[in-house]
């Protein structure tokens, strides 16, 4: 009886340590890890389909990998595909889900150019932070 008891308590702390260590994860690099995420699920879209997404929906789900489509704050990840830069922008609006803004509050952008077989370039992909200069 007593060994169960030691074994709760310890699965007890480890579930609450784990718990913890996730918090510490920012935000910001949280969303930022949803966004190139995304950009990988959407070039197994594109070699599979040989086409651009037209909804996050379509996109594959990865076993093992996170598969979520809203930000660290539960707002939806929008996206932007621009055939003349060809790239694809990859924007969550922050903490408060309204364009610009500043700290946790700033847009996070993901922007990723285009190969010639239409796949993203994920290894340039760029990041900025609406409040950085």
């Amino acid at each position: 009886m007593r060994a169960k008891a030691v074994i709760v308590i310890v699965a007890i702390v480890a579930i609450v340590l784990l718990a913890l260590a996730v918090d510490y994860i920012p935000a910001r690099t949280r969303t930022v890890n949803t966004l190139l995420s995304i950009g990988v699920r959407m070039n197994i879209y594109i070699q599979t389909h040989g086409a651009m997404p037209s909804s996050f929906a379509l996109l594959p789900n990865r076993e093992g990998y996170g598969n979520d489509i809203m930000d660290s704050w539960g707002h939806p990840i929008q996206f932007a595909y621009d055939e003349k830069k060809r790239n694809v922008c990859l924007t969550s609006y922050g903490r408060d889900g309204k364009p610009g803004g500043k700290g946790t509050d700033a847009d996070i952008v993901v922007t990723v150019p285009l190969n010639d077989d239409g796949t993203l370039r994920m290894v340039e992909f760029k990041i900025h932070y609406s409040d950085e200069h």
